[in-house]
C-alpha cells in the first residue's frame, strides 16, 4: 500500500512535508484491511481519548455486514472492558478498607 497522507482543513499547501513525529501502531494495516474490503477512507479523526476515528465515504454503513460485525465486537469488548474496571475497583476499595482495619 502506497502512502497515503490526509491533510487538516487548514493546511496552508499540500507540497511534500518536511519531517513529522512517528508513532508506532497498527493503523496502517487497520487501514489497509478496510481500504481492501472495498471502503473508502477519506479522513481520520482523533481526539484527546485512545480512539481513532477513521472517516468513510457517503456509503450506507447499516448494510455492511463486515462494519457490522466489527461494531458487534466493539460492544462485546467494550462489556468485558467495563466490567472489568469494575471488578477492579471492587477489588481496590476491599484493598483500601484491610489496610485500614489495619491502622
Amino acid at each position: 500500500m502506497e502512502k497515503v497522507i490526509f491533510w487538516t482543513e487548514n493546511v496552508e499547501n499540500h507540497l511534500p512535508y518536511r519531517g513529522g513525529m512517528y508513532v508506532r501502531s497498527d493503523l496502517g494495516k487497520t487501514l489497509k484491511k478496510w481500504t481492501d474490503k472495498g471502503l473508502k477512507i477519506v479522513g481520520i479523526a482523533i481526539d484527546g481519548s485512545m480512539e481513532v476515528e477513521f472517516i468513510l465515504d457517503d456509503i450506507d454503513l447499516r448494510n455492511d455486514e463486515y462494519l457490522l460485525k466489527i461494531r458487534q465486537e466493539e460492544e462485546r469488548l467494550g462489556k468485558i472492558g467495563a466490567e472489568l474496571m469494575k471488578n477492579y475497583e471492587a477489588h481496590q476499595e476491599i484493598h483500601k478498607q484491610m489496610w485500614e482495619e489495619e491502622e
